[in-house]
């Protein structure tokens, strides 16, 4: 017993025990934000919440970067403990990163893995807001474009010199403020009218500014295209001179849903980019290892092109087998398509049908004009179990000395109760051996009383029976 309460003891101050936290890693407090901000080092925040998921597996992220970049300050905020701060940043969704610079501050959008995350901030700290595309880079144009990020061309009217086009066009100091909250993201550039590529050229390999010449004048405003995937046709926007504040909120939006691939890769680093505030999501859940698998993404690629009401993403449907059975989808029924509604927790489920393109065209519009009923998730009771060990493993981790004083003080109250289990034991055996003595003799007793009364019955008996001998022979 003793070695139990050792061994419990040792695992929980293993447990317990805080991980060492790199000294560019610093919690931010509501007393603590102006004196790191005005010092000028600190340059990324990572809001979160505790029994978070993606919260964590962010955190995890977020530590290998400060490691990285040793010379630069990274703060994390618990938003349960620091209302005010995260009310100031407007932070409604977790995780959530802000790059904080000394004249701006701008909200993360891209993956929270450590990569991305680095490869952001280089950007955003050394790299230029929009780049133009000259007659050089028009040469290896696809390979430009091929980057693994959306790219977003502005073309500009023939008059306009790319050095003024800010000055001249309204519309396109209003689109370079927006284009500041991707940076890093999407990548920006900027061509003028008269150098894109004429219809005809370019016909042996693929120019996605190829064939995007067009007979009307652009009117003093902006075309922006749209390259999501190079192999994909660009989506298209027309911006006027001039442009009012409804104007500017399509523009934020269009720009926030072309930030995304064609297809996101469903996880944790990616959770947070495809649930966008009144968007309902497609996943494509598929089998990796399937033949089916490449044409049906292919496919449905090409309807994502033209169809911004939905966000699309890809969910490996065999690693994530326990994930997609709240959709009562199983591992045998892959590829399947399921549009997801997860603020109310609800979703669409596209049945009995062959996936083909004109079928799930037909089931998003359906879905949109609500001709479709939703079903709720289904509960997961291993799962809610799962979630109420791990708050409660998280809580020890926060409050390790409490947590391991805590179950030194439980540990103490099994040696305790070990030690008078067994006492109890010895006097109860004690007292079952005095009860047994007790009932032997009783027993004894008894015995003898029987043996004393056969005794006497058998000389009873024998006398009778001489009696009567005695009365015979008088006879």
């Amino acid at each position: 017993m003793k070695l139990t309460i050792i061994f419990l003891l040792l695992a929980i101050n293993i447990i317990c025990y805080p991980k060492k936290i790199p000294r560019n890693y610093i919690q931010i407090t509501n007393e603590n934000y102006e004196h790191y901000q005005n010092e000028g080092t600190l340059k990324m925040i990572h809001f979160k919440r505790p029994h978070c998921k993606p919260c964590e597996w962010a955190e995890s992220e977020f530590k290998k970067l400060s490691l990285a970049k040793p010379e630069i300050k990274f703060g994390v905020v618990d938003c349960t403990k620091q209302k005010a701060l995260c009310q100031d940043f407007k932070i409604t969704n977790y995780p959530t990163v802000y790059y904080c610079g000394s004249e701006r501050k701008t909200k993360y959008l891209g993956n929270y893995d450590q990569y991305s995350l680095q490869q952001y901030l280089e950007s955003i700290m050394h790299g230029k807001l929009i780049n133009e595309i000259g007659k050089k880079e028009l040469q290896n144009i696809k390979e430009l474009l091929s980057n693994n990020q959306t790219n977003i061309v502005v073309i500009v009217p023939k008059e306009t010199e790319i050095e003024q086009a800010a000055k001249e066009i309204p519309s396109y100091s209003k689109f370079l403020q927006i284009a500041q909250k991707h940076q890093g993201i999407i990548k920006f550039w900027v061509i003028n009218e008269q150098n894109l590529p004429k219809i005809g050229k370019a016909k042996e390999s693929y120019n996605p500014l190829s064939g995007l010449t067009y007979s009307k004048n652009l009117l003093g405003g902006l075309l922006l295209l749209s390259i999501r995937d190079p192999d994909f046709e660009a989506q298209q926007m027309w911006l006027q001179k001039e442009i009012d504040e409804l104007q500017i909120k399509a523009i934020e939006d269009w720009v926030l849903i072309n930030s995304l691939p064609l297809m996101v890769e469903y996880s944790f680093k990616s959770f947070h980019r495809i649930t966008l505030p009144n968007k309902l999501i497609l996943l494509s859940i598929v089998d990796p290892n399937s033949p089916k698998t490449a044409p049906f993404v292919q496919q449905t690629k090409q309807i994502s092109v033209k169809e911004n009401r939905l966000v699309f993403a890809m969910v490996d449907g065999i690693s994530l087998s326990v994930y997609i059975k709240r959709f009562g989808i199983k591992q045998k029924d892959l590829p399947s398509v399921v549009i997801v509604d997860y603020e109310n927790q609800i979703h669409y489920l596209l049945k009995n049908s062959d996936n083909s393109p004109n079928e799930i065209i037909e089931f998003i519009d359906g879905v949109f004009n609500q001709e479709i009923q939703p079903n709720k998730h289904e509960a997961n009771i291993l799962k809610t179990l799962y979630l109420a060990f791990k708050q409660l493993f998280i809580i020890m981790k926060q409050h390790a000395i409490i947590a391991s004083l805590f179950f030194s003080f439980i540990a103490l109250l099994l040696f305790v109760y070990s030690r008078f289990s067994n006492q109890i034991d010895g006097t109860s055996l004690e007292n079952n051996e005095k009860i047994n003595k007790e009932n032997g003799k009783e027993n004894q007793k008894r015995t003898e009383k029987k043996l004393t009364k056969g005794k006497k019955n058998e000389n009873e008996n024998e006398n009778e029976q001489e009696k009567e001998k005695e009365t015979r022979k008088e006879k």
